[in-house]
């Protein structure tokens, strides 16, 4: 079973929902973020190769590396990943 500590978090410019982190099949996760820009938007993070992607119009986007302030996020969301058996 894998955890994510339950807590609102703040990075750079976006606030992300940090208690709904969505597991996929694939091990990426996502969960909606709010930025300075004021659109809510999905973003999902794949901690296997540290990547992030966007959903866009129902359509997600190509995988890239985080940006300033998604770079602390995407660290900090992979790191608190405890695998318990």
């Amino acid at each position: 079973m894998i955890k994510i500590k339950n807590q609102q978090r703040e990075f750079g410019d976006c606030q992300y929902d940090w208690r709904n982190w969505k597991l996929a099949a694939d091990g990426s996760r996502s969960t909606q973020r709010l930025c300075r820009h004021e659109i809510e938007e999905i973003v999902a993070v794949s901690c296997s190769v540290l990547k992030i992607t966007n959903n866009e119009d129902g359509q997600w986007l190509k995988w890239r590396n985080p940006r300033q302030g998604e770079d602390l996020m995407v660290a900090t969301l992979c790191s608190a990943l405890v695998v318990q058996s």
